[in-house]
Protein backbone atom coordinates (compact mmCIF):
# COMPACT_ATOMS: atom_id res chain seq x y z
CA UNK A 1 0.00 0.00 0.00
CA UNK A 2 2.97 2.29 -0.47
CA UNK A 3 1.32 4.28 -3.29
CA UNK A 4 -1.81 4.94 -1.19
CA UNK A 5 0.27 6.06 1.77
CA UNK A 6 2.47 8.25 -0.46
CA UNK A 7 -0.64 9.94 -1.91
CA UNK A 8 -1.91 10.67 1.60
CA UNK A 9 1.42 12.21 2.63
CA UNK A 10 1.50 14.36 -0.55
CA UNK A 11 -2.09 15.49 0.03
CA UNK A 12 -0.99 16.97 3.36
CA UNK A 13 2.04 18.69 1.83
CA UNK A 14 4.68 16.11 2.65
CA UNK A 15 7.57 14.99 0.50
CA UNK A 16 7.67 11.28 -0.16
CA UNK A 17 10.83 9.19 -0.30
CA UNK A 18 9.76 5.57 -0.56
CA UNK A 19 12.15 2.82 0.39
CA UNK A 20 11.16 -0.82 0.84
CA UNK A 21 11.75 -1.96 4.41
CA UNK A 22 10.46 -5.53 4.18
CA UNK A 23 10.54 -8.04 1.38
CA UNK A 24 8.82 -11.41 1.37
CA UNK A 25 10.96 -14.14 -0.10
CA UNK A 26 9.39 -17.50 -0.92
CA UNK A 27 10.76 -20.57 0.77
CA UNK A 28 11.27 -23.84 -1.02
CA UNK A 29 8.34 -25.69 0.47
CA UNK A 30 7.94 -28.42 -2.17
CA UNK A 31 8.98 -31.28 0.14
CA UNK A 32 6.89 -30.01 3.05
CA UNK A 33 3.79 -29.67 0.87
CA UNK A 34 4.39 -33.11 -0.68
CA UNK A 35 4.51 -34.59 2.82
CA UNK A 36 1.35 -32.69 3.77
CA UNK A 37 -0.45 -34.06 0.68
CA UNK A 38 0.62 -37.59 1.58
CA UNK A 39 -0.76 -37.19 5.12
CA UNK A 40 -4.04 -35.83 3.76
CA UNK A 41 -4.61 -39.12 1.97
CA UNK A 42 -5.00 -41.05 5.22
CA UNK A 43 -8.25 -40.80 7.15
CA UNK A 44 -8.13 -38.48 10.15
CA UNK A 45 -10.13 -35.75 11.84
CA UNK A 46 -8.32 -32.58 10.86
CA UNK A 47 -8.10 -28.96 11.98
CA UNK A 48 -6.24 -26.55 9.70
CA UNK A 49 -5.15 -23.25 11.26
CA UNK A 50 -4.11 -20.48 8.87
CA UNK A 51 -2.17 -17.66 10.52
CA UNK A 52 -1.31 -15.60 7.43
CA UNK A 53 -2.61 -14.98 3.94
CA UNK A 54 0.87 -15.43 2.51
CA UNK A 55 1.13 -18.87 4.12
CA UNK A 56 -2.28 -19.97 2.84
CA UNK A 57 -1.40 -18.76 -0.66
CA UNK A 58 2.02 -20.44 -0.63
CA UNK A 59 0.52 -23.78 0.44
CA UNK A 60 -2.21 -23.73 -2.19
CA UNK A 61 0.07 -22.50 -4.99
CA UNK A 62 2.61 -25.22 -4.25
CA UNK A 63 -0.17 -27.84 -4.15
CA UNK A 64 -1.22 -26.58 -7.58
CA UNK A 65 2.37 -26.79 -8.90
CA UNK A 66 2.46 -30.40 -7.73
CA UNK A 67 -0.88 -31.17 -9.41
CA UNK A 68 -2.51 -31.83 -6.03
CA UNK A 69 -4.71 -28.74 -5.63
CA UNK A 70 -8.08 -30.54 -5.99
CA UNK A 71 -7.09 -33.11 -3.35
CA UNK A 72 -5.86 -30.43 -0.95
CA UNK A 73 -8.94 -28.22 -1.39
CA UNK A 74 -11.34 -31.14 -0.87
CA UNK A 75 -9.45 -32.32 2.20
CA UNK A 76 -9.43 -28.82 3.69
CA UNK A 77 -13.20 -28.60 3.12
CA UNK A 78 -13.73 -31.89 4.99
CA UNK A 79 -11.77 -30.63 8.00
CA UNK A 80 -12.22 -27.61 10.23
CA UNK A 81 -10.63 -24.47 8.80
CA UNK A 82 -9.57 -21.75 11.25
CA UNK A 83 -8.32 -18.33 10.12
CA UNK A 84 -6.52 -15.86 12.35
CA UNK A 85 -8.05 -12.91 10.52
CA UNK A 86 -9.09 -11.31 7.24
CA UNK A 87 -5.87 -11.89 5.28
CA UNK A 88 -5.91 -15.70 5.45
CA UNK A 89 -9.68 -15.60 4.95
CA UNK A 90 -9.31 -13.68 1.68
CA UNK A 91 -6.54 -16.03 0.49
CA UNK A 92 -8.70 -19.09 1.25
CA UNK A 93 -11.76 -17.58 -0.48
CA UNK A 94 -9.75 -17.40 -3.73
CA UNK A 95 -9.82 -21.21 -3.70
CA UNK A 96 -13.45 -21.54 -2.65
CA UNK A 97 -12.55 -22.26 0.98
CA UNK A 98 -14.52 -20.70 3.83
CA UNK A 99 -13.17 -20.79 7.38
CA UNK A 100 -15.36 -22.49 9.97
CA UNK A 101 -13.86 -20.27 12.69
CA UNK A 102 -12.10 -16.93 12.66
CA UNK A 103 -10.39 -14.87 15.32
CA UNK A 104 -11.97 -11.57 16.36
CA UNK A 105 -10.25 -8.21 15.95
CA UNK A 106 -7.42 -7.40 16.59
CA UNK A 107 -6.63 -10.90 15.21
CA UNK A 108 -3.89 -11.85 17.65
CA UNK A 109 -2.99 -15.29 18.93
CA UNK A 110 -5.14 -14.63 22.01
CA UNK A 111 -8.26 -14.07 19.89
CA UNK A 112 -7.37 -17.10 17.77
CA UNK A 113 -7.11 -19.34 20.84
CA UNK A 114 -10.37 -17.91 22.16
CA UNK A 115 -12.12 -18.72 18.86
CA UNK A 116 -10.72 -22.25 19.02
CA UNK A 117 -11.56 -22.81 22.69
CA UNK A 118 -14.66 -24.84 21.86
CA UNK A 119 -12.91 -27.19 19.44
CA UNK A 120 -12.31 -30.76 20.50
CA UNK A 121 -8.69 -31.35 19.49
CA UNK A 122 -8.37 -34.75 21.16
CA UNK A 123 -7.04 -37.20 18.55
CA UNK A 124 -7.26 -34.56 15.81
CA UNK A 125 -4.46 -33.90 13.37
CA UNK A 126 -3.78 -30.18 13.58
CA UNK A 127 -1.95 -28.33 10.82
CA UNK A 128 -0.70 -24.80 11.44
CA UNK A 129 0.16 -22.79 8.32
CA UNK A 130 2.17 -19.62 8.90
Amino acid sequence: MSSELAALVRRYGGVVRSAPAVREAPLDCADIVADFVTRLQSPARRVHVFLTGAGATALLQEAERQGQLPLVVESLKRGTIVARGPKPTVALHRYGLIPNLSAASPYTSSQLLEAMSGLDLMNAEVTVVH
